[in-house]
């Protein structure tokens, strides 16, 4: 009969008995059969003379294997799997008696193909046999230790606008300057320096760091300016050479970015927006610019730029002019080599369902003698709202009396609308109270909300605060801040020229001695009370 497990495996003759312990990836590894009066016990342990290794590091492996039974003895073929895979027999007829055992010693280089993806590599001992009671013996002890793992990786990209990151393909035309952005990420787990980018083209990049902790980055930039010998496509290669700090390892990477060109038929068009994202409400500056690239002038010269429903016009120059999204230049003539700059704003005008990127268009045709060219380009918004701001609260009453009520109105604007204004209380028991609060004036924009709080006891305190929040789920909350009830005593001071007053107020008259004084009775006329005053 044959038990398995994924710990170990006994064969017996006859009736089977299977002990398992569980075994640990921690710094000694023991897997073993539990002994009983029926059954056979062999015992395999496994440590390191650490814990964390690095690539290139030597790890020693001290492996024992012992007869635990205290009856028969057993010979058992011993065998070592090293991470890369590789078997090596220890013995091949290994005799042990009851209660003894056998220490081995063995030493590997830890290689990077070795390392798995829980950045760990594995070792696992292995013994089969036979004992003197003709049971069949195997079992096996894995050892798992960490690798701490050099990498370096690289991501080369390019723009037309110097951003970065840019885009991989990318396409420019003649003419365009094109920036190469080049970014280094340490993306092991242990330092790295003497950081050296090359590119097949241009040579060698300069970084903003040389030496980058691990998750860290660098970057270096190159610009290149697209020439006919650019025709039909660029492909530059990018190549990352890194060391540990000791400077056993050198890691490498490269990557690539290709820039497609396009010959233009003499006419080209450039367009940017500023600022690039706003609010609502927020006006948005694009500058429009078209460039003759020919021999000859163009006459005319169109630019049609096609604004999405989101950006409201609001003025342009040269003559530009609105009709309906669209906003429409002529330029008469435009000289060989020469450029014409117009300027446009708009407003963003978004809902909560269309907030993000703003694309706006622009295409411009020209007359020249070899007849009608084109081009065109687009400028990207975005669009993004913020919470609610609260601008001020007033309350009906600074000190209520008890049993008064206190309407709190606050004042809330929003550029894409207020949702909901809640007035929030608790009290001294904590117990909490959420209320909505009315809009009574203005707008969803700017306008005015309000709620009452019903009158409270004598010497009751609450803590207040006002919750804003808008369509798209954005809330603002006030600071907490306390409100006090206090005991309401005109019952006993009806007096019309006396106030309340609590608490009493001690007096004081002149001593006997020069500048002395002494405590004198509460001064209440008509009432002996420590509770009123005089107005």
């Amino acid at each position: 009969m044959t038990v398995k497990s994924e710990y170990n495996v006994i064969r017996k003759k006859g009736k089977t008995k299977l002990r398992i312990v569980p075994y640990f990836l921690v710094a000694i590894v023991f897997v073993a059969l539990v002994a009983s009066a029926d059954a056979y016990s062999i015992g395999l342990s496994k440590n390191t003379d650490k814990g964390t290794y690095s690539v290139g590091e030597t790890i020693t492996y001290t492996l024992q294997v012992a007869n635990t039974d205290t009856v028969y003895n057993c010979t058992l073929n011993v065998t070592d799997t090293y991470p890369n895979g590789t078997v090596e027999i220890l013995d091949s007829s290994l005799l042990l008696e009851p209660g003894t055992n056998e220490t081995y010693q063995r030493s590997y280089v830890v290689q990077a193909a070795d390392v798995g993806l829980d950045k760990t590599v594995r070792n696992v001992l292995k013994v089969e046999g036979v004992n003197a009671n003709s049971e069949e013996i195997s079992a096996t002890a894995p050892k798992s230790s960490s690798v701490l793992s050099p990498l370096i990786a690289i991501m080369k990209t390019a723009s037309l606008d110097g951003s970065c990151p840019g885009s991989d393909p990318l396409t420019a035309h003649l003419g365009d300057t094109v920036t190469y952005c080049f970014t280094v990420i340490n993306n092991g787990d242990v330092n790295m320096t003497n950081i050296e980018v090359t590119d097949d083209t241009h040579g060698a990049i300069t970084l903003t760091k040389t030496s980058l902790v691990p998750s860290a980055s660098t970057t270096g930039t190159l610009i290149h300016v697209v020439t006919d010998s650019d025709i039909p496509s660029i492909t530059n290669n990018a190549t990352v050479t890194a060391s540990t700090e000791d400077g056993a390892l050198e890691v490498t990477d490269y990557d690539t970015c290709t820039v497609s060109v396009t010959a233009l038929d003499g006419i080209r068009v450039e367009k940017t927006a500023s600022p690039t994202e706003g609010v609502n409400g927020t006006e948005i500056n694009f500058t429009i610019t078209v460039y003759n690239l020919q021999d000859d002038a163009l006459s005319p010269v169109y630019i049609n730029d096609s604004l999405p429903q989101e950006l409201v016009f609001v003025s342009a120059t040269d003559g530009g002019e609105n009709n309906s999204l669209w906003v429409n230049w002529t330029i008469n003539s435009l000289a060989a080599s020469s450029a014409k700059t117009v300027y446009l704003v708009a407003r963003i005008n978004v809902t909560d369902s269309s907030l993000g990127t703003l694309t706006n268009h622009v295409n411009v045709t020209g007359n020249s003698t070899s007849g009608i060219i084109t081009n065109e380009t687009t400028a990207d918004v975005r669009a993004y709202t913020t919470a609610p701001t609260i601008v001020g609260m007033v309350q009906s009453s600074d000190h209520p009396l008890e049993g008064e009520n206190v309407t709190i109105t606050t004042h809330v604007t929003d550029d894409l609308g207020v949702a909901s204004v809640n007035l929030t209380y608790t009290n001294r028991s904590n117990y909490v109270t959420t209320v909505s609060m009315n809009f009574i004036s203005g707008t969803i924009f700017d306008g005015y909300w309000n709620a009452t709080i019903p009158g409270q006891p004598a010497f009751e305190t609450l803590t207040i605060y006002v919750t804003a929040c808008d369509v798209t789920g954005n809330c603002t909350s006030t600071l907490p801040h306390l409100k006090h009830w206090s005991k309401d005593l005109s019952s006993i001071c009806p007096w019309g020229n006396k106030s309340r007053i609590y608490p009493a107020v001690q007096r004081y008259i002149p001593g006997p001695n020069t500048g002395e004084r002494t405590p004198a009775q509460i001064w209440t006329p008509y009432f002996r009370s420590s509770l009123c005053r005089w107005a």
